[in-house]
C-alpha cells in the first residue's frame, strides 16, 4: 500500500543520508516520506536539514514550516513562514498558514494582515471567513460584515458563516450595523442547514430574536443552545448563553 511504500522509501532515503550527509534533496524527500507515515518529529529533522543545506529552498521551507504548525511549534512555524514570505512574497497559502499560527499565538493584528494578504492573492470562501472572524475579534465590525459576506456569496449554504455573521448583525456595538431581521434569516438558515444540532447556530439566533424584540423565542431558542452546549461538555459556552438567557428574560438585547 501507500503507506508500506512511504516507509519503505524513508528507509531508504535514510540509508542514503547516512552515506552523504551533503544531499539536500534525499533530506527533503526523506522529510515528504516520514510526514506522510505520520513521523512528524523526523519530518522536521529532515526538512531542517535540507533547508540547512540549501537556506533558499522555499519549497521545502514551506513544508517544514506546514510541519511545524501542525505539530504546534508556533514561534518556529512563524519564523519559517516569514522566511518563505521573504522569499516568495505572493504565496497565499504562506500567507495563510503564518496567519493560522499568529492566530493561535494571539498575535491577531498580524493575523489579519496575512489573511488579507492570502484574500487577495487567492480569494476563496474560506479566506474570506478567517480574515472576518479577525475582524470580529479585534472589534472590526464592519469590515467583518463585508468578508463574511464576501464569504457566503462563494460559499452561500455554509452554517458557521451564516451564524457568524448572524451575530453581528444582532450584536454589534455599532447599532448602525445592527439589522435584527437579517440577521433572525440568516441563523434560522444556519439552524435549517444544521437541522438545529449546533448551540452556535442556535445562540445566534436567539440573540438576533432578542434584538427584533421576540424576547420569550429568544429564551427558549437560547435554552436549546445552553442543553447542547451542555451536552457537548462545552461548559464555558453554555455559562455564557446562560448569562444571555437572564438578559432575554430582562426584555433586554445583547
Amino acid at each position: 500500500t501507500a503507506q508500506l511504500d512511504h516507509a519503505a522509501a524513508a528507509e531508504e532515503l535514510t540509508r542514503a543520508v547516512q552515506i552523504d550527509e551533503q544531499l539536500a534533496d534525499a533530506y527533503r524527500d526523506l522529510g515528504v516520506a516520514l510526514q506522510r507515515t505520520a513521523r512528524l518529529d523526523a519530518a522536521i529533522a529532515a526538512y531542517s536539514r535540507a533547508v540547512k543545506l540549501r537556506p533558499r529552498d522555499s519549497a521545502t521551507r514551506e513544508r517544514l514550516a506546514y510541519a511545524l504548525l501542525v505539530e504546534r511549534h508556533l514561534p518556529e512555524a512563524v519564523a519559517q513562514y516569514k522566511q518563505v514570505l521573504a522569499e516568495q512574497p505572493n504565496r497565499p497559502e504562506a500567507h495563510n498558514n503564518i496567519a493560522v499560527a499568529l492566530v493561535k499565538l494571539n498575535r491577531i493584528d498580524e493575523a489579519i494582515v496575512h489573511f488579507a494578504a492570502a484574500v487577495k492573492l487567492e480569494p476563496n470562501a474560506a479566506r474570506h471567513y478567517n480574515l472576518a472572524t479577525q475582524f470580529v475579534r479585534r472589534g472590526s465590525d464592519r469590515d467583518a460584515i463585508v468578508h463574511f459576506r464576501q464569504a457566503l456569496t462563494l460559499r452561500p449554504a455554509w452554517p458557521a458563516a451564516l451564524a457568524e455573521l448572524a451575530w453581528v448583525l444582532a450584536t454589534s456595538d455599532d447599532a448602525k450595523l445592527r439589522n435584527a431581521g437579517e440577521a433572525v434569516r440568516l441563523a434560522q438558515q444556519a439552524c435549517q442547514l444544521t437541522n438545529s444540532t449546533q448551540a452556535d447556530a442556535l445562540d445566534a439566533l436567539a440573540a438576533a430574536q432578542a434584538e427584533a424584540g421576540q424576547f420569550p423565542q429568544a429564551v427558549t431558542t437560547a435554552e436549546k443552545a445552553r442543553a447542547l452546549a451542555k451536552a457537548a461538555a462545552q461548559t464555558q459556552m453554555a455559562d455564557r448563553i446562560a448569562k444571555r438567557i437572564d438578559l432575554y428574560k430582562a426584555n433586554t438585547p445583547c
